[in-house]
């Protein structure tokens, strides 16, 4: 698909690119030159028009519709430039502008080895290149001890991750296809109210794989620093993608270094454990620091009284799926409840220790 020549100049556009996609692209394409870019795209932007790459991999989730919209322009100007669209919660929507582009090919994540190989033409994995150039030393470490045979009736230790994330790509490849016709026959039906309920259950469908992705032993997180309030503005985002009106808070920003997709996944659950289950009121979110631990939490202001009698009861895979974000994050969870159980506060909250800096 790219040229791998010591010419090739590939540019690696998102805000939060995939450091192990990335990693791989590396030991495909020994000789060519990669660019990053993490900004505002209308910083950079006009540069391409006069110094155009010769591919692009584009890391489409975190991107406005504005920018696609931008960014397919740009393409439409290139039309034989090679182009790699990594995109996944938000499927293709967005994007029509960048679909268009005849040099994109599209891969979903979560993505394997073997699928970006077939996208890119690859004859073979770096990977089994990479294991064999071990240093001999390690080789001639003695061998440990096999571990003991699991109780009679138990899956293997690694059987219960590798089913997950197969089980996840398995359905999320139909998904997609599903995601992409419902928009296509939203935007050219005259009845395309009707089709909006369909496709946004298969949004939030994938949004669901996503979190149980995340949360799988199978996937590793890529910490690096972010600002406590850039962390909120993404979460901000996402509720307000949903069709949330929120209110934002933001007191004593602090550095964390943290996985973002973890924050926003963890952050997304959290705002649907109050939305859903919280019985209304105003939705604030607020990233502050306070002495000597740090939040970033929703909160429910002026919700409904309980009636009497009541309970609410949340799913416990919600709460655990909240703690085992958290955890990964390196944070506590915060989740307090009012009376009947009904929760009015949910978030992340992080102890000094656990921060790069105070501001």
């Amino acid at each position: 698909m790219f040229a791998d020549s010591s010419e090739t100049r590939l540019l690696v556009l998102g805000r939060d690119p995939d450091t192990d996609l990335l990693s791989l692209l590396r030991a495909w394409y020994p000789g060519a030159s990669f660019v990053l870019e993490r900004g505002e795209l209308s910083s950079w932007l006009g540069g391409l028009w006069h110094q155009p790459p010769d591919g692009l991999v584009l890391f489409g989730d975190r991107l406005e519709p504005a920018e696609l919209q931008a960014l397919g322009a740009w393409l439409h100007e290139h039309p034989q430039l090679p182009a790699l669209l990594v995109t996944g919660s938000r499927g293709s929507f967005g994007a029509e502008w960048v679909l268009a582009h005849p040099g994109l090919r599209l891969l979903p994540t979560p993505w394997t080895a073997e699928a970006l190989r077939r996208i890119l033409g690859r004859p073979e994995a770096p990977l089994a290149a990479s294991a064999s150039t071990a240093p001999a030393a390690e080789a001639s470490e003695p061998a440990s001890q096999p571990a003991p045979p699991p109780a009679e009736g138990s899956p293997p230790p690694a059987f219960a991750a590798e089913f997950l994330d197969g089980l996840i790509e398995r359905v999320r490849d139909p998904l997609a296809s599903l995601s992409g016709y419902l928009q296509l026959l939203q935007s050219e039906s005259a009845n395309g109210a009707l089709v909006r309920p369909a496709l946004e259950a298969a949004r939030e469908l994938d949004g669901v794989l996503e979190s149980l992705h995340l949360a799988s032993e199978g996937w590793s997180p890529h910490p690096s620093r972010h600002s406590g309030e850039h962390l909120a503005v993404e979460a901000l985002k996402e509720a307000q993608r949903a069709g949330c009106e929120v209110a934002f808070e933001s007191e004593a920003d602090f550095l964390l270094r943290v996985d973002p997709r973890l924050t926003t996944a963890a952050l997304q659950t959290a705002r649907v454990l109050l939305v859903r289950f919280g019985g209304g009121g105003e939705l604030r979110l607020r990233c502050h620091n306070q002495g000597p631990a740090a939040e970033i939490a929703w909160e429910l202001h002026d919700a409904p009284d309980v009636p009497s009698g009541s309970r609410v009861e949340v799913p416990p895979f919600l709460r655990l799926l909240l703690d085992r974000f958290a955890a990964r994050c390196g944070a506590s969870t915060v989740f307090e409840c009012a009376a009947a159980g009904v929760p009015r506060r949910a978030g992340l909250r992080w102890a000094e220790s656990a921060q790069v800096a105070l501001r």
